[in-house]
């Protein structure tokens, strides 16, 4: 996570109290309060949008595309506990200004902005909803934005719209309103690029799809990964893969996708070769970071994608590395034959395949057992679900691997915060048990591998 952008948000949050602090000795602090907490509520949303729209300068202020939309999450949660703040706290300022038809519409569109935001928040965090259904009304939010930015123009307050601080408010607004417009467009009119699916084939219980450009190609670095819209049969939501190919000076890319929810299981079934797909990245920063030490690296089932493009561009001057391919069984592990080709080449890569059917599972002793038992130089990269992540980041500082060496993507859109977590635990339980239990509700793309 790149401090900067975090510093820039906190700036452009508590910039305006410097504004209001002068105003405190002529009208009421609490409804001053209440004015600032109106004013950051804006802001925090604004910057929520921007995040969004994963214009190309947004990793670059907040790092890596996963911790960027863990500070989208935060700002929308902390907008709408500020907005519950100003409304809770009284606001008005009596005899401010005559009040009009304009400034009774804006406490009109400040109430509307408020309880819609309030329902589609609340619909983030409720993960047993479908995620195709979050995802089409999630857009509904850039609306309720809007309308609040206009309540702000339209209400009374003690400093004029053409006020530095309410240039600046407004400025805000408009930004985050350009953002909201944008990330609502259809990828297909977004910055992207046009591929032609030109092989299909099936890697263990995966299907790996072979893309040619059609024009200018995405420039990528191998372990990151890109959004893909299809047109028609239900694929036309953009979901994030990655690119399990290493960069080609033809511009060839490769996704593999194991049918892991309704999206996954429609893209195996209806994908054919010369379908256009729209393509919009690279993102993300997962093993890029140049370095030195010796590499552990744990793919678990579908999670793998990443290793395999990192291992394409593996040579004999790079460290060792130690790869743990975690799979169910190793007759449908996707890309092994792949992998097991590119260790034999390298004198300085292994490949370790554990396999859940023959009962075993990865620990951190099972690491440290062929890495050494003091980790403290290494350097490891995780691909998997989170409770296996979890548990081996524990397990592993014991033989002094460090937290911040550990590295993964954590790529979830919406995630549980306690506790709400354990509502949507049962949830989720019940819907599956009552309905069909072969469905995964809430399913969206948790892991970017998908």
């Amino acid at each position: 996570m790149n401090p900067v952008g975090i510093l820039l948000v906190t700036i452009t949050m508590i910039a305006p109290a410097v504004a209001i602090w002068p105003l405190a000795q002529i009208h009421p602090n609490g409804a001053l309060l209440a004015q600032y907490f109106g004013i950051t509520s804006i802001i925090a949303m604004a910057w929520g949008q921007i995040i969004a729209t994963r214009w190309r300068g947004v990793e670059l202020l907040f790092g890596a595309m996963d911790r960027g939309y863990v500070i989208h999450k935060w700002l929308g949660i902390a907008a709408l506990a500020l907005m519950y703040l100003h409304d809770t706290i009284d606001p008005e300022i009596k005899k401010l200004a005559a009040e009009t038809w304009l400034t009774d519409l804006g406490e009109e569109l400040g109430e509307i902005s408020l309880n819609g935001i309030t329902i589609l928040v609340a619909m983030t965090m409720a993960l047993f909803i479908p995620y195709h259904l979050w995802r089409w009304t999630h857009r509904f939010i850039g609306i309720f934005f809007v309308l609040a930015v206009l309540h702000f123009a339209f209400i009374a307050k003690p400093f004029a719209n053409t006020s530095t601080l309410g240039l600046f408010v407004l400025g805000m607004g408009f930004l985050g309103t350009i953002a909201a417009v944008y990330g609502a467009l259809p990828l297909r009119f977004q910055r992207n690029h046009g591929y032609i699916v030109a092989d299909i084939s099936q890697t263990g219980d995966a299907t790996a799809m072979t893309l040619t450009p059609n024009g200018a190609h995405l420039r990528h670095r191998a372990g990151q990964f890109a959004f893909i819209e299809i047109a028609g049969n239900r694929l036309g939501e953009p979901h994030p893969f990655t690119i399990s190919s290493a960069p080609n000076a033809d511009g060839t890319i490769r996704f593999t996708a194991k049918a892991l929810g309704g999206y996954t299981r429609r893209l195996q079934n209806q994908l054919t070769i010369g379908t256009h797909i729209n393509v919009q990245g690279p993102f993300g920063r997962f093993g890029t970071a140049r370095s030195k030490q010796p590499q552990i690296w744990i793919g678990a089932g579908i999670g793998i994608t990443p290793f395999v493009a990192l291992l394409d561009t593996w040579n004999g001057t790079k460290p060792q590395v130690d790869l743990f391919y975690c799979v169910r069984d190793t007759q449908i592990a996707p890309h092994l034959e792949t992998l097991i080709a590119s260790t034999d080449n390298l004198p300085n890569a292994n490949l370790h395949v554990i396999s859940s059917a023959n009962g075993t599972r990865l620990t951190g002793q099972y690491i440290a057992s062929i890495c050494g038992t003091n980790l403290s130089k290494h350097r490891a990269l995780f691909c998997g679900p989170s409770p296996m992540r979890d548990q081996l980041k524990t397990s592993l500082s014991e033989f002094n691997l460090k937290r911040r060496q550990f590295h993964y993507e954590e790529f979830e859109i919406r995630t549980d915060i306690w506790p709400i977590s354990l509502i949507n635990t049962k949830v989720k339980s019940f819907l599956k048990k009552r309905f069909n239990p072969d469905i995964k509700h809430g399913g969206d793309p948790k892991t970017r591998s998908q």
